[in-house]
């Protein structure tokens, strides 16, 4: 997909909220970033999640995802879809933890309004976008 399409296809998506969006700083440098989509009925969706590959195996996705749920909760979001992450515990231990509800059947990546921040020991840390 070319980076225009990208943009208005993903990033541009109506359901995208930069508010609850998260991004993964370690030693000033962008590692890892979670894109939140809600639905303004309640229900908040990961949009897209990704580590650039220096930084993975670190837990920085989860701490971008954590974060992230986190502030849907503080938004008032209180259901999160069961995604594929859901069934491998991930999400479990993000979504269970931000008090969000799972939704769905877990079936789908696509089951939230549209596709989908965090600190890590150390030098790393979380920034609204």
């Amino acid at each position: 997909m070319a980076y225009e399409d990208w943009l208005r296809h993903t990033w541009d998506h109506p359901h995208i909220d930069l508010d609850l969006t998260s991004v993964v700083t370690v030693d000033g440098e962008l590692a890892a970033f979670s894109l939140a989509a809600t639905d303004g009925l309640g229900r908040y969706a990961s949009a897209m999640t990704g580590t650039r590959r220096a930084f993975r195996g670190r837990g920085l996705a989860r701490l971008a995802k954590a974060a992230s749920l986190h502030r849907a909760r503080d938004h008032g979001c209180t259901e999160a879809p069961r995604l594929p992450a859901v069934r491998r515990g991930v999400a479990v231990r993000t979504g269970g933890g931000a008090g969000l509800r799972p939704s769905g059947d877990g079936t789908s990546g696509r089951g939230g309004p549209a596709h989908r921040r965090s600190a890590a020991a150390g030098s790393g840390s979380a920034h609204r976008t």
